[in-house]
């Protein structure tokens, strides 16, 4: 590589997003291998017109426009070309772009979760299991699961705060995972939170661990391997983004229970423990909502609320809380730290 290409290169690296830099760069010097080639030592539009009508006869045309925006970033700094007025390549991927239909990432149910994680052998699916329940009730993409430390969980004994960092705004969120899920996940974590530094997702195979990470390309296999233990004809279509894209469909209440999401506008609280703080014996959630209609579980021996009324119960024995026949509700989470361990919902 010579001098004025590394810089070149080291120049571009600086004004493209840290997450995805090295994907800019490979589809640069792909387009500039392919120039060396073709004995072409300048861009243009011709250039790219033939440079991209030879990639559609590998990639599909979401991918065509991957290429081109990437090259749209690269370029004006690379080479100082502008490629946003290319209208005749901009047409060409229109036109190719016409008629195809991305294919939908594929799903799993209430059941199918509940199916694997009650039978898959902890032996040879314990990771998968707890990437399956952080990809559902984080929603956790695949590059989040494979950058988590054990620092970013926090132990409280009988649920686990997660800690995570949003890969793309680096900004933090935390949720909880609870029972049935703790257990699950407190299994694979054992004996390994005094090292906050270490990668969460480590080889486990016949119930010991491998001292070595889980890569990101397993991250995005495991939804076939999900699919493949639950007999599915089309396992090979389900990847790592299956689990994300499942939590959009499924409802995880207070006690655990998975369920498909109703159609109706009705919609069932998931867990008053969302964005607790981290000190969750001084934690209070106070929500409110401004619907008439709302209504408690009865049997958990709380009264019926009405607007703007207070209910008081502990963190770890919070009721279930469902609302019915609801229109424009609005619930207002405020975190607030107290000396005791009661929930105020108000």
């Amino acid at each position: 590589m010579s001098e004025q290409h590394a810089e070149e290169q080291a120049n571009t690296a600086d004004v493209l997003p840290e997450r995805s830099k090295k994907a800019y760069l490979t589809v640069y010097e792909a387009y500039t291998t392919w120039k060396s080639k073709e004995k072409i030592t300048y861009t243009s539009e011709p250039v790219l017109l033939a440079y991209f009508k030879e990639l559609s006869n590998v990639y599909k045309p979401s991918s065509l426009y991957w290429h081109f925006s990437l090259l749209k970033t690269t370029l004006p700094v690379q080479e100082n070309v502008n490629i946003e007025d290319y209208y005749e390549l901009q047409a060409f991927l229109k036109d190719k772009s016409e008629g195809f239909e991305a294919k939908k990432t594929l799903t799993f149910n209430s059941d199918n979760i509940k199916d694997f994680l009650a039978n898959a052998p902890d032996e040879d699916y314990l990771p998968t299991k707890v990437a399956l329940i952080l990809g559902v009730l984080g929603p956790c993409l695949s590059i989040e699961m494979y950058q988590m430390k054990m620092g970013d969980l926090q132990d409280l004994g009988t649920a686990l705060l997660v800690n995570l960092q949003v890969s793309r705004t680096k900004q933090y969120r935390k949720f909880i995972i609870s029972h049935p899920f703790y257990e699950i996940c407190s299994k694979y974590i054992s004996g390994r939170m005094d090292n906050p530094d270490a990668y969460l997702f480590q080889h486990y195979r016949k119930g010991h661990y491998i001292n070595q990470r889980i890569g990101i390309s397993k991250f995005i296999r495991m939804g076939r391997d999900v699919a493949k233990f639950l007999n599915f004809d089309n396992f090979e279509q389900y990847s790592g983004h299956s689990f994300r894209s499942s939590a959009a469909n499924i409802i995880v209440d207070a006690d655990g229970n998975i369920s498909s999401k109703p159609s109706a506008p009705a919609r069932e609280l998931v867990s008053t423990y969302t964005n607790s703080s981290s000190n969750s014996s001084n934690s209070i959630v106070q929500m409110s909502a401004s619907n008439e209609t709302s209504e408690v579980d009865e049997s958990e021996n709380v009264e019926q609320s009405k607007t703007d009324e207070s209910l008081n119960f502990d963190i770890y024995t919070r009721p279930r809380i469902t609302f019915t026949n609801c229109h424009n509700i609005t619930i207002n989470i405020n975190i607030i730290t107290t000396k005791s361990n009661k929930t105020e919902i108000n």
